[in-house]
């Protein structure tokens, strides 16, 4: 696509005349060239015969490609070829994107999680899906709360991590492709044996998680985070706020929900009302007698109380 003012420049109006065809069919001729050059990614057209096929030139007999190169739209290469000249000095934003985008697509990545090959058009990617970038959020926030900890209160019964900034760089990579915490931080990381509450004394490893690993990851939406951990440490709080209910599986409910409907997902910070609305419903909900949609007034919870029902 020509810049505007383009028919008034000089070496149009030299091929204008070198041609003696009206500007209309010349501008025409270019414009064919340079569409075919944007198309193919590749500034090189061809020879003399391959430009005047691509500018749709009817007489094919080498003028226009003649005229072309005295005007130098267009250059000659060593081995006899055409090439239209300086093509993505004057391209478009929208075909240099497009160019851009083919050249990332040839270059191999590596996943800084799976440290699997890889290719995307992002020149930013580092990793080669979305499980493996969430993967790698997870280690990072874990394995760099835990060295906080360590520096903030070492502990008799662990090592401090080193001092030496490339080997605690080093350590921090090796635990995070390893799913495991550094050497200085295996206590804090390590599941933890602790029932979450004393009503739920069950074996189960996803109610015995270790506190700096989330259970689960709620979307979000917004301009906040995009995505909500639930910890341990909250779990806790709703077992204890809602006992009648398994708060673990109304969690497991609510999470998919959010995924059903990408539309109404709530924000980061509006993630815990959520959740202490969805779960206050179920609690109400499970003590309405033989599970109708009548819900138990105060005077029909102390009549049920005192009797013992």
């Amino acid at each position: 696509m020509a810049k505007p003012g383009f028919r008034h420049h000089p070496k149009f109006l030299r091929v204008v005349d070198a041609l003696k065809e009206p500007a209309p069919h010349v501008y025409g001729y270019i414009e064919f060239i340079w569409d075919a050059a944007y198309q193919r990614g590749n500034a090189i057209i061809g020879d003399a015969t391959d430009v005047e096929i691509v500018a749709q030139y009817a007489p094919k007999d080498g003028r226009l490609c003649a005229a072309l190169l005295e005007a130098r739209l267009l250059d000659q290469l060593d081995d006899g070829q055409f090439a239209v000249h300086d093509l993505w000095d004057h391209a478009p934003n929208f075909v240099k994107s497009r160019m851009h985008k083919d050249e990332e697509k040839r270059i191999s990545k590596t996943c800084e999680e799976c440290q699997d090959g890889y290719v995307s058009i992002d020149p930013k990617s580092k990793f080669c899906s979305t499980q493996c970038r969430q993967r790698n959020w997870y280690h990072v926030k874990t394995i760099r709360r835990t060295f906080d900890a360590d520096s903030d209160a070492p502990s008799s019964n662990c090592v401090a991590p080193p001092s030496n900034s490339d080997a605690v760089s080093t350590q921090f990579d090796a635990a995070r492709r390893s799913s495991t915490a550094p050497t200085g931080a295996a206590h804090l990381c390590a599941p933890s044996n602790k029932p979450l509450n004393g009503a739920h004394d069950s074996e189960d490893p996803k109610i015995l998680l270790g506190d700096e690993v989330p259970i689960m990851v709620f979307p979000c939406h917004g301009t906040g985070k995009k995505e909500w951990p639930l910890l341990p440490s909250k779990l806790r709080e709703y077992i204890a706020s809602f006992p009648g209910i398994d708060a673990l599986a109304e969690c497991r409910k609510a999470r998919q929900w959010c995924l059903d409907n990408p539309r109404k997902q709530k924000t980061f910070t509006g993630m815990p009302r959520f959740l202490g609305q969805w779960l206050s419903r179920q609690q109400d909900f499970s003590y309405r007698p033989n599970g109708t949609t009548h819900k138990e007034t105060s005077a029909e919870l102390i009549d049920r109380l005192t009797k013992g029902t």
